[in-house]
């Protein structure tokens, strides 16, 4: 067992591979939450050098979203986070089939970012 915090958490979580099962939860994690998706620093800068290449697979109100506020937040802990729409989902992600995706991997998947 490993101790985060109040937190007891199995070794297993560190030994298994994670995936998500979109099929399951409809990428839910991008629509409710309490902040945007972590940011490190640096990638500030790498999604402002190619938001015009992510801005396509976006949503309007993402897109408005980041035109209002830009593209990041900070969360309770003052930590850089992605902007949210309207306290709801990330400015980023974009729906098929009622499905949440993100943009920037959409983007670069496409070959629009070579990061």
């Amino acid at each position: 067992m490993i101790s985060i915090g109040k937190t007891i958490v199995s070794e297993e979580v560190v030994k298994k591979q994670f995936s998500c099962d979109l099929n399951a939860c409809y990428g839910e994690c991008c629509v409710q939450g309490d902040s945007g998706a972590p940011l490190e620093e640096e990638e500030i800068g790498i999604i402002e050098d190619y938001l015009d290449k992510i801005e396509p697979y976006m949503t309007p109100a993402g897109k408005d979203a980041i035109k209002e506020l830009g593209i990041f937040d900070y969360d309770t802990d003052g930590e850089f986070v992605t902007t949210l729409v309207k306290g709801k989902e990330c400015a980023f992600v974009y729906f098929d089939k009622n499905i949440a995706f993100c943009a920037i991997e959409k983007a670069y998947r496409e070959g629009q970012i070579d990061y």
